[in-house]
């Protein structure tokens, strides 16, 4: 009878919302270790990823430009950190002495790495190029040309040179006449209002064609896409 008054207080208690046990939630072990496997992972690549981000090393860049053939000198050099791989050939900066007072075998353009093959004998220009200054007067060109730019190089209309052979299609006399394809090596302002000299490197067999017309003074210089 006790049992059963008991019994029968508990369900009236919950009837008029008394405590009432919740069940016990169940923890899902593989789950728990799969959380624990990621965050051990992440942790492990923002280490090497932080590792990787801090494999810095100290090469050598050039201060200016210079030409092919120039002779390296102690402050043409200076040092920078980078991060690069181990396969990417860079001078180290401790080799700075076994570089100053050699020559370059190439041309290389101010605050660019210096490379292991851009020293020793000269190498430039390719074969089959050649190189080529020209004057080029105001208006002949585009004020910001820079070395590294690809140009065409037309003879100016009206001149008294023109190419010895025109290109096909090309336009008869009163229209600019393209004479070939070219890379800007260096740009030497001569005095204000009267131009630059620029240095170019083109094809060799179209010097013959080129020069006469930079002689007359007749060039024109005109920026191409990709440069």
């Amino acid at each position: 009878m006790a049992a059963t008054r008991g019994l029968a207080r508990g369900l009236d208690e919950a009837g008029r919302g008394g405590p009432v046990p919740r069940p016990r939630a169940r923890r899902n072990g593989p789950l728990v270790l799969l959380g624990l496997l990621l965050v051990v992972g992440c942790g492990l690549a923002f280490a090497v990823a932080a590792a990787g981000m801090g494999a810095r090393r100290p090469v050598l860049i050039v201060v200016r430009s210079l030409p092919a053939g120039a002779v390296v000198q102690a402050t043409d050099l200076a040092t920078v950190q980078v991060e690069a791989s181990a396969a990417v050939r860079l001078v180290p900066a401790g080799q700075r002495s076994a570089v100053v007072g050699r020559a370059l075998a190439v041309p290389v353009l101010a605050r660019s790495l210096l490379t292991p093959e851009a020293v020793g004998a000269v190498r430039f220009p390719p074969v089959g190029q050649a190189v080529l200054a020209v004057a080029v007067k105001p208006g002949r060109f585009p004020p910001d040309l820079v070395p590294g730019a690809r140009v065409r190089v037309f003879a100016v209309a009206g001149s008294d040179q023109q190419p010895a052979s025109k290109p096909a299609g090309g336009a008869e006399g009163g229209a600019a006449l393209p004479v070939t394809a070219a890379t800007v090596l260096r740009v030497d302002p001569v005095r204000e209002g009267e131009g630059s000299v620029v240095e170019l490197q083109l094809p060799a067999d179209d010097v013959p064609q080129v020069a006469p017309v930079a002689a007359a003074g007749a060039v024109s210089l005109v920026l191409v896409a990709g440069s």
